[in-house]
């Protein structure tokens, strides 16, 4: 097998065609087909399976997929370090948990794009998913909720997010919000939970356990793995949930659900990012470390705010 073929086989799957990858890749459909057909005669295993409308992969396609990128940026890598044809690679693919993905980057990519140039590939996930592409090399980035015991991999911690008690607005929690919320309230309450592996839920479990309590203690009437849904489903009365006060800023100011903290102390986690130390490092992922890390050195409060308000 050689690069070639290895290249077209990720642009057919990424594109989900083989005239598409032969386009990017400038080459004729019978070539691109040629490439695959070689790969699956010295792999002894289909790889692909091609209906009229849709290509996919196999089991051993997907496998090959995760090597073969692995290969591709390894190859850039290289030429990067040596200065082949003196040009950098710009593209840098980061994987993304929902807070991150939905309520930083799109405040602070803009920020950085205006003084850098960078390209952006985006892919989201919940903190599990991104750690295990981290894990399998397919990002060169995470931004993650929560951070995993694992040697391969290097947590640094970038903010320190707020979790916060959302409710639908109504007499019940109108007169809740003087009174105060207690964690004993949330026993009786229907509870809106995000998914395993999203860092907010791992998060919340901690925070139980400090308080001699577990997620079966709750009435858990539904698990959502979209912010977004979750949020209208509080407003429109289906239960209560927990997750980021930068998620709810916006339903908060527009008077769509009320926003409490616990009497008995606030929830706070970190973000991360996470990388593989035994993958390397293109120079505009450690230039947009650094920027990261310079720009949330700032008071937490204020930087809480720039996000909450568009980056104004």
């Amino acid at each position: 097998m050689n690069l070639k073929q290895l290249e077209s086989f990720v642009l057919i799957i990424e594109s989900r065609s083989f005239s598409q990858a032969a386009q990017k890749l400038y080459l004729t459909q019978p070539t691109i087909s040629s490439h695959i057909s070689l790969l699956e005669k010295e792999l002894n295993s289909q790889l692909l399976i091609r209906t009229t409308k849709d290509v996919y992969p196999t089991g051993d396609g997907k496998k090959l997929y995760t090597y073969a990128k692995q290969i591709l940026r390894l190859q850039k890598s290289i030429l990067e370090e040596f200065h082949v044809n003196g040009e950098e690679d710009n593209l840098l693919i980061i994987g993304a948990s929902s807070i991150p993905e939905q309520y930083i980057l799109p405040e602070i990519l803009p920020k950085y794009i205006r003084k850098n140039k960078t390209e952006f590939k985006i892919e989201p996930g919940d903190s599990g998913k991104v750690i295990d592409k981290i894990i399998n090399k397919e990002v060169e980035l995470g931004l993650v909720g929560t951070k995993t015991e694992n040697s391969y991999l290097i947590f640094e911690p970038f903010y320190k997010d707020k979790l916060v008690l959302i409710t639908p607005i109504s007499k019940k929690y109108l007169k809740m919000k003087e009174d105060g919320f207690h964690i004993k309230d949330l026993l009786k309450e229907p509870i809106i939970m995000r998914e395993e592996g999203s860092g907010t839920r791992k998060e919340i479990k901690e925070f139980l356990k400090s308080q001699k309590l577990g997620i079966s203690d709750l009435n858990i009437i539904a698990i959502l793995n979209s912010t977004e849904a979750i949020k209208r489903s509080v407003q429109n009365k289906m239960g209560i949930s927990i997750m980021s006060n930068l998620a709810v800023q916006d339903f908060a100011k527009d008077n769509k659900v009320l926003v409490f903290d616990f009497e008995e102390g606030n929830m706070y986690r970190n973000l991360y990012i996470v990388r593989n130390k035994d993958m390397y490092m293109p120079k505009c992922a450690l230039k947009f470390i650094k920027f990261m890390k310079d720009f949330f050195e700032k008071e937490s409060s204020n930087v809480e705010y720039e996000l909450a308000h568009n980056g104004n």
